[in-house]
C-alpha cells in the first residue's frame, strides 16, 4: 500500500481568512490530485477546528490558532485519512476546542491519533486495516501533556513510547510514529530527538514522521527503518512577513540572537513523503518536493 505523509497543516489565522473568501478546495486546490493517490494520507493538524473554547492565557494572542470546523470537509476532500492531533496548538482553546475538532473529523470520516480526554486515550494507537495490511499510528509532542485523567497530548517520554510501540506491534504489522518537536527555523534535529528516533526504530517502528520546525530536516535510513526528522510545513501562513516575525520572536533560536531573514525560503519548502509499505516493512520511499506560495497554497515544486 502507499502512504503519503506531510508535515504541519495549519488552517487558522491568515489561511482561515482566505478560506472564508474562497469556497473552493482552498488551500488544497493544487495538491489534492497528488494526495488522493495515497491509500493512507497522513498529516499533523496544527490547530483545533472550533468556534468555542477559552484561549490559553499564557500564549500571545497572535500565536493562538484555530479554524472553522467546516475545514474538516476540505481535509477529507483533499484526501486526508489520518491526522495527528499531538502538537503545541491543539489545546489552544482548551478542551472545548479539542472536542469540537474530534467531532468535525468524525463527521467526515477522518481518523486521529495523539490526543485525548485522558492519558490512556492520547497514547492509544490508531490501527488501520488496508487491503489486509494492518498499520498502527502513534503520535507524540512536548506540549499540552495528558497526565492520568487529565486531557492533552501524548508526551514523547522514552519508556511510555517504548510501551506503546510494543502494544501497537501486537495489533499491526507496521508501526508509524509521529513526532512534533524540535527548534523552529533550524535545519538539523536536536541530539535528543535523533537519539529518541533511533530508539523508536529499535523498539519496532518502521517509520518516524517529524514536523514542527517549519523547515525541512534530514531523512535518515536507520536499521531497516526510516526517519524523516521534519517534513516542513505543508499549509502555513509563514509566507507573511508579519506572521513570520511574530513566530520567530518567540522561538528558542531567537534567544541566541540569530537574525531573522525575511527572504529565507526554507519555511516555504516542504516534501510529501511517499512510502510503499508491505508485511516486510518499508519497501520504497521518495520525497516529493512542495513549495508553499504567497497565497499559502502548497504546490508541487
Amino acid at each position: 500500500i502507499t502512504l503519503l505523509a506531510v508535515g504541519d497543516v495549519m488552517l487558522g489565522r491568515l489561511v482561515s481568512e482566505r478560506a472564508q473568501r474562497d469556497q473552493d478546495l482552498y488551500p488544497f486546490s493544487f495538491i489534492a490530485d497528488v494526495l488522493r493517490k495515497g491509500d493512507i494520507v497522513f498529516g499533523n493538524l496544527e490547530c483545533p477546528l472550533s468556534r468555542r473554547g477559552v484561549p490559553n492565557k499564557s500564549k500571545s494572542p497572535d500565536l493562538l490558532l484555530r479554524a472553522e470546523p467546516s475545514m474538516a470537509f476540505r481535509l477529507k476532500t483533499a484526501g486526508f485519512k489520518v491526522m495527528s492531533l499531538a502538537n503545541n496548538h491543539m489545546f489552544d482553546y482548551g478542551i472545548d476546542g479539542f472536542v469540537d475538532t474530534v467531532k468535525a473529523l468524525n463527521e467526515v470520516g477522518i481518523q486521529y491519533v495523539g490526543a485525548g480526554l485522558n492519558e490512556r486515550q492520547a497514547r492509544e494507537p490508531l490501527v488501520l486495516d488496508v487491503d489486509g495490511l494492518k498499520v498502527a499510528f502513534l503520535a507524540y509532542t512536548y506540549g499540552y501533556p495528558a497526565r492520568g485523567r487529565n486531557y492533552g497530548c501524548a508526551s514523547a517520554t522514552g519508556e511510555a513510547v517504548k510501551q506503546d510501540i510494543e502494544a501497537a506491534k501486537e495489533q499491526a504489522q507496521i508501526v508509524i510514529v509521529s513526532l512534533h518537536d524540535g527548534i523552529e527555523f533550524t535545519e538539523y534535529p536536536l541530539p535528543r530527538i535523533r537519539a529518541l528516533a533511533h530508539k523508536i526504530i529499535d523498539w519496532g517502528a518502521s517509520l518516524v514522521v517529524g514536523h514542527h520546525p517549519h523547515t525541512l530536516q534530514g531523512i535518515e535510513e536507520y536499521r531497516g527503518g526510516l526517519i524523516a526528522y521534519s517534513l516542513g510545513d505543508f499549509v502555513f501562513d509563514n509566507a507573511d512577513d508579519e506572521i513570520r516575525k511574530a513566530v520567530y520572536s518567540r522561538t528558542a533560536i531567537s534567544l541566541i540572537k540569530e537574525p531573522l531573514v525575511l527572504n529565507d525560503l526554507r519555511p516555504l519548502e516542504a516534501v510529501i513523503l511517499e512510502c510503499r509499505l508491505s508485511e516486510k516493512g518499508l519497501e520504497f520511499y521518495r520525497p516529493i518536493p512542495v513549495r508553499i506560495g504567497l497565497d499559502f497554497h502548497p504546490r508541487l515544486a
